[in-house]
């Protein structure tokens, strides 16, 4: 699981997972944007981790950005060159772990990819971002934020199935969004 900044290249999030569940993702970005701070907007690919609308109404992700004001968009399905960024990002931490001694577990991987992320993000130069280490370019630069909700009465709920907290900073948990029809246990898609 990896979260990119579109202008820096800087890898905000790389978890590695067993499997991957929208709650555990979502809880993912929160961590990246207490780090980092949270973006206007995310795009994403079209994995049921990160959207459900085409089943019939949101998941916790979709429902939690909206909520945070973040703007949230999707590839085209079939076409990935719209994530390219990320794709790309994907062939350079796989080149740098095929190079490495095998991981005999998770944890034992997570490992490998922290120390590439950290040489990715502060010492290796992209050519991108004008041979910088993407925290260079990242540091430079004034960062758009979320705008807010875009409808306040739009999102409520108690977040009891959250832990009674959102997993966003500064954002309260919302469980409903147009309709009673949220999925929260999205780890069967």
């Amino acid at each position: 699981m990896n979260f990119l900044d579109d202008h820096s290249r800087v890898a905000v999030a790389s978890r590695v997972l067993k499997v991957a569940t929208a709650p555990k993702v979502l809880e993912i970005f929160g961590q990246a944007g207490t780090t980092w701070g949270l973006p206007a907007a995310l795009l994403t690919d079209n994995g049921c981790v990160y959207t459900t609308w085409h089943r019939g109404g949101p998941n916790v992700m979709q429902t939690e950005l909206l909520a945070a004001g973040i703007d949230y968009r999707h590839s085209r399905p079939y076409h990935p060159q719209t994530c390219g960024k990320v794709e790309r990002f994907h062939q350079t931490l796989k080149r740098w772990l095929a190079k490495q001694q095998g991981a005999s577990s998770i944890l034992e991987l997570q490992g490998q990819v922290d120390r590439f992320v950290a040489y990715y993000n502060e010492v290796r130069p992209h050519r991108a971002v004008g041979r910088r280490p993407p925290r260079a370019a990242f540091d430079a630069r004034d960062k758009a934020r979320p705008s807010g909700p875009e409808d306040p009465g739009r999102c409520w709920g108690s977040g009891a199935s959250l832990g009674g907290e959102s997993p966003l900073p500064g954002t309260e948990p919302r469980l409903q969004c147009g309709g009673p029809q949220l999925l929260l246990d999205t780890s069967i898609c």
